[in-house]
């Protein structure tokens, strides 16, 4: 199975409980698309993602991550997708910025394989944690 970048998007909101991508045209279906958000001050709780049409993107197992200061979620685009995707969440935020990116899947159907955490790695550029060793060739690790 293979992967290829279609389209991505950012959004920011100075404080709130809610943070909106708008992607330049609606995801293609059978596409996956993948939502990262992160956000200053406090721990946030009840976190959902969805786009216009209502579809709910899967949070992952790891978010938000321990710190509770990142997360992650995504779309396997079924039917009626939405160019507009909106993290909500209980508590407020001091700033939250958000991307989404869809990929065109090929020679497969995309499923979710794991996910993994680190925070506090060390200091520096590098790197080097966690690390991951997908199920299958050709995965697709964002």
């Amino acid at each position: 199975m293979g992967f290829t970048h279609r389209q991505g998007a950012s959004g920011a909101t100075a404080s709130g409980n809610s943070v909106a991508v708008t992607l330049a045209s609606t995801p293609n279906v059978g596409n996956v698309v993948c939502f990262g958000m992160t956000w200053g001050g406090s721990a946030i709780s009840a976190l959902s993602v969805k786009d216009g049409n209502n579809n709910v993107y899967t949070i992952s197992p790891k978010s938000p991550t321990s710190d509770s200061l990142t997360a992650m979620a995504y779309l396997i685009v079924v039917s009626n997708p939405h160019a507009t995707i909106t993290a909500t969440w209980t508590g407020t935020a001091q700033a939250a910025a958000a991307w989404a990116e869809e990929f065109t899947v090929a020679g497969g159907i995309a499923v979710f394989d794991k996910d993994v955490s680190s925070v506090g790695a060390g200091p520096g550029t590098a790197i080097n944690l966690p690390t991951i060793t997908p199920s299958s060739n050709g995965a697709l690790l964002w």
